[in-house]
C-alpha cells in the first residue's frame, strides 16, 4: 500500500482508485453519521443523564454492537490482516484472553458498578479510596492514553483512503475528525452508540464482501485454506511449540 496520497496498484500493475460509486458511498456514510448526531442533539437528549449515559435505558443490541466496534477499529482491520498475511494466524489467539476478560468483567465488575449508577470508573475510584487526587490522576492517565490511541485510530483509515484517492491523508484527518466530533459532541452517548452500530454493519458488510470476492478469485475457500497452509499461515499454536522448544533447550543447556 502506498502512502502520502500515492495511488496503489493492483497485481497487474493497474492503478486502483475510487470510482464514482465509492465516493457516493463514502459521502453517504459521513452524512448518515452526522445526521444521527444532529437527530439526537435535537430530539434524543432531554437532560444530562440522556446525553452522558443514554438515559440508562438503551436496548441491548445496539449497545452490544457499539461495544464490539470499540474492539474493531481501522488499526484492527489493517493491522491484523497484515500481520496474518505476513506471519500467520497466531495473532487470533489473543481472542482467548479477550473472552476471559469479558467473562470476568460480567461476573465480578459489572455487578458492582451497575447498581452504583456511576458515570465513569474514575468516579468509583474516588468513592472507593476517598481520594479526589487519585481520581484526577487516573483521569489524566486515561485521557493521555486515549489521545494517542484515538489519534492512531483516526490516522490508520486516512492512509487507506489516501492510497486510493488523490486527497491527502492530512485532509482526511480533518474531515473525519470534524465528523466524529460533531456527532459525538452534539448527539451524546445515544448518537455514538447508534453511529457505531451503523458503522459496524458497514464494516461487516465490507469484510464479508472481501472474503467472498477473495474466495471467488482464488477458486473457493478450500483453495484459500490450502494456499495459506502451504505457506505456513494456518498455525494457531506455533508460539506454544516454540516456547516449549526453547524451554527444553534451556533445560538441556542447564
Amino acid at each position: 500500500m502506498a502512502m502520502g496520497g500515492d495511488l496503489v496498484t493492483s497485481s497487474g500493475g493497474e492503478l486502483v482508485s475510487f470510482g464514482i460509486v465509492d465516493y457516493i458511498v463514502f459521502t453517504v456514510m459521513l452524512c448518515i453519521s452526522m445526521g444521527i448526531g444532529v437527530f439526537f442533539a435535537f430530539r434524543g437528549n432531554k437532560n444530562t443523564e440522556d446525553f452522558l449515559m443514554g438515559g440508562r435505558q438503551m436496548s441491548v443490541v445496539p449497545v452490544a454492537i457499539s461495544l464490539l466496534s470499540s474492539f474493531i477499529s481501522a488499526i484492527s482491520i489493517l493491522g491484523y490482516s497484515g500481520e496474518t498475511y505476513a506471519n500467520g494466524m497466531q495473532l487470533s489467539m489473543i481472542l482467548s484472553g479477550a473472552f476471559i476478560g469479558i467473562f470476568l468483567a460480567s461476573k465480578f465488575f459489572l455487578p458492582v458498578f451497575h447498581p452504583l449508577k456511576l458515570t465513569s470508573v474514575n468516579e468509583y475510584i474516588e468513592l472507593r479510596y476517598s481520594s479526589k487526587a487519585l481520581r484526577l490522576t487516573t483521569l489524566g492517565i486515561s485521557v493521555f492514553i486515549g489521545f494517542f490511541y484515538t489519534g492512531l485510530c483516526l490516522y490508520a483509515p486516512t492512509l487507506a483512503l489516501a492510497s486510493v484517492t488523490p486527497i491527502s491523508s492530512e485532509t482526511y484527518i480533518v474531515i473525519l475528525g470534524i465528523v466524529c466530533t460533531i456527532y459525538s459532541a452534539a448527539g451524546g452517548l445515544k448518537a455514538v452508540v447508534w453511529t457505531d452500530t451503523f458503522q459496524m454493519i458497514v464494516i461487516l458488510m465490507g469484510i464479508v464482501s472481501v472474503i467472498i470476492v477473495g474466495c471467488i478469485e482464488v477458486g473457493g475457500i478450500s483453495n484459500v485454506w490450502a494456499i495459506a497452509g502451504e505457506y505456513g499461515r494456518t498455525q494457531l499454536f506455533e508460539y506454544v511449540s516454540l516456547a516449549y522448544a526453547n524451554f527444553q533447550n534451556n533445560k538441556f543447556l542447564a
